[in-house]
């Protein structure tokens, strides 16, 4: 099937964008997606649909198209009626640089049909009335506000027998009838072959996205349904991701109030309230947990936190995303320790390399939940694994909180030192070992296995070239605070400043 023939149908589809050669293009797949960068999904000739659920701003809208289109894709299919009215310009506009069809599919009604027409299903094309009603009524299910729950509900009703969606961490996310008769974490720890078992009438079936799996479907049945079975696994994809984007842009609105307070960019009153906003009570103590991956990794925002700590009476986690961070802010009746340990194994689920984790201790009001992020972000800079709160250091918040500026002022400074590095002179590590040592030539000397001479030849030609004296204090601390900035050592030259 190609997008020509799909214009062609009675679904209501109009083409926005498109050259006639590329509407010839046969189609893969049809992928359901609300991500932002959804091309770990997506293979050449696939169709994209999406709602735009997470596509509001200019560089979401034309990063999306960019994306996708270095995808290989073979279009775009936009849902209006749902987060949009209509297919934002600037989506058609990309769409025609790229000369990527674009549809826009017009309710959720013409949806439901057009993933299964341009599904690659052989019955797709003869669906029973009966069959075209479920699909529609199950993708009604995704974007109302009943959501996952009341499409695994609904599908239960209307196939008579128990269905179940339970996360990679062994949970059960949506379930009917509410309470099943499993063990959901021995499902996930089971080998893909051993999931199913059709002797006992039950069916495990992945359900796949960014970067791998998402969840399972559960089904207490023993009929075959391929069909039916890819369509409500495509559908609580889709539903996942929706509420994910929900969940990443109410992270994202919590970040920024945490960024704001951080740079102490707003008032105290004006905190509290926005904080109240996200049920953070500032007549209650918090603290904060981050955590972060060595390797950038585009899940991190979305790790799935918020579920997998315990909530206590009214007072969950809530999550944000800072910069990168995972931020946690932890009410006074939560375990720092536990949430640290959870956001440590999830993030080392989700990629390469042993994540950081750093804990700020329980304080009052906003002032405090600023002075707890803090010690989270200086237990991050302290390296790999969990690391509990200690008392605040200079140096070390001044690494930790550094700008682009202040990292180039540090290469301006110490750059004539890193230049003679290349020529092997050991000025770097004499400079480090000496302020390490107490400023003493004799310890240095020693650490160094040279003579004391090299050591004061050495500490002269750093003078020299730095301009700064190694007896003064002033400029003693301001290579003290470069060279904490610039650990590891780097090699290149600063850029200059505009």
């Amino acid at each position: 099937m190609r997008i020509s023939d799909l214009l062609k149908s009675p679904l209501d589809l109009r083409l926005k964008a498109g050259s006639g050669y590329a509407l010839q293009r046969k189609l893969a797949s049809v992928v359901s997606t609300e991500l932002v960068d959804p091309r770990p999904l997506l293979e050449p000739g696939d169709l994209v649909l999406t709602t735009g659920q997470a596509l509001y701003t200019v560089e979401q809208q034309t990063s999306f198209v960019g994306r996708v289109a270095s995808a290989d894709v073979a279009g775009i299919g936009f849902v209006t009626g749902v987060a949009h009215q209509e297919v934002p310009s600037l989506i058609v506009s990309a769409s025609s640089r790229h000369d990527i069809p674009l549809i826009e599919v017009c309710g959720t009604e013409p949806f439901a049909r057009l993933i299964h027409m341009a599904g690659g299903h052989p019955s797709n094309t003869s669906l029973a009335p009966d069959d075209i009603g479920l699909y529609e009524a199950m993708a009604d299910m995704v974007f109302s506000s009943s959501g996952l729950t009341g499409l695994v509900d609904y599908y239960s009703r209307v196939r008579g027998y128990p269905v179940g969606v339970i996360d990679v961490w062994g949970r059960v996310i949506a379930a009917s009838p509410s309470h099943l008769a499993l063990d959901p974490q021995a499902i996930v720890e089971r080998a893909p072959w051993q999931r199913s078992n059709r002797n006992e009438g039950t069916q495990v079936h992945e359900i796949r996205g960014t970067g791998g799996i998402l969840a399972y479907l559960y089904l207490e049945s023993r009929e075959e349904e391929p069909a039916a079975i890819r369509y409500v696994i495509r559908l609580i994809a889709l539903a996942m991701e929706r509420a994910h984007a929900g969940q990443l842009a109410e992270r994202q609105l919590l970040g920024q109030i945490i960024e704001d307070i951080t740079e102490g960019s707003i008032g105290v009153d004006d905190a509290a309230q926005r904080l109240e906003r996200h049920v953070i009570r500032m007549d209650r103590r918090h603290a904060i947990v981050l955590g972060r991956l060595a390797n950038t990794d585009m899940r991190v925002p979305m790790a799935p936190l918020t579920g997998e700590v315990s909530d206590v009476g009214n007072h969950p986690v809530i999550t944000g995303v800072v910069d990168g961070f995972l931020v946690a802010v932890l009410d006074q009746v939560h375990s720092l320790e536990s949430t640290a340990q959870v956001m440590y194994d999830q993030l080392r689920w989700l990629g390469a390399g042993e994540p950081s984790v750093g804990m700020g201790t329980f304080r009052d009001g906003v002032e405090g939940l600023r002075w707890s992020y803090f010690e989270a972000l200086q237990g991050i800079h302290s390296g790999p694994g969990i690391n509990a709160p200690r008392p605040l250091s200079i140096a070390m918040m001044i690494e930790a909180t550094q700008s682009r500026f202040v990292r180039e002022l540090s290469l301006e400074v110490l750059q004539p030192l890193l230049d003679r590095e290349s020529n092997a002179d050991g000025l770097m590590p004499t400079l480090r070992t000496f302020l390490g040592a107490g400023l003493s030539v004799a310890r240095t000397a020693d650490i160094l296995f040279v003579h004391r001479n090299t050591v004061r030849y050495r500490l002269q030609r750093i003078q020299e070239l730095t301009g700064l004296s190694l007896s003064e204090t002033d400029h003693i601390v301001q290579l003290a605070l470069a060279l904490q900035v610039l650990k590891p050592e780097p090699r290149g030259r600063p850029q200059p400043r505009g």
